[in-house]
């Protein structure tokens, strides 16, 4: 919530903004290459362009306004935990917080199963590592 300066008889308004959030996309800025994109995700160009075939060129996403996929949306089940997502996925935990900001409590145990995500039919976005080393 923010507060209007100036307004009428010293009064304050209050005003909230609604900010919605896409998860596993990311709005390319203007010069921006899939190699870049993949450094903040700690990925390869390679994996995301396979995500992104429109895109002629890695070294160029296009527009400004251009939106790269970064990952596949998956149904966490009740069965979940974020050991299993790990191995299943060829990735870390450090990269599911990253993709999914916000949802994953840091109190959170590698085995501690993902109820609560899985009751309320959530999401979350998982980049597998396709060339695990």
């Amino acid at each position: 919530a923010g507060l209007a300066a100036g307004a009428p008889g010293g009064a304050s308004t209050v005003w909230c903004v609604r900010v919605t959030v896409d998860r596993c996309r990311w709005r390319a800025d203007v010069g921006q290459s899939l190699d870049t994109i993949a450094a903040i995700f700690g990925t390869n160009f390679l994996q995301l362009w396979q995500l992104n075939g429109e895109f002629v060129s890695p070294d160029d996403v296009g527009s400004e306004s251009a939106v790269v996929r970064l990952g596949h949306m998956y149904a966490v089940r009740s069965t979940d935990n974020l050991e299993y997502l790990s191995v299943q996925f060829a990735t870390t935990r450090a990269s599911l917080e990253q993709l999914n900001y916000g949802m994953l409590p840091s109190s959170l145990a590698p085995k501690d199963f993902l109820l609560s995500l899985a009751s309320s039919s959530s999401s979350l976005c998982v980049l597998p590592n396709a060339c695990p080393s």
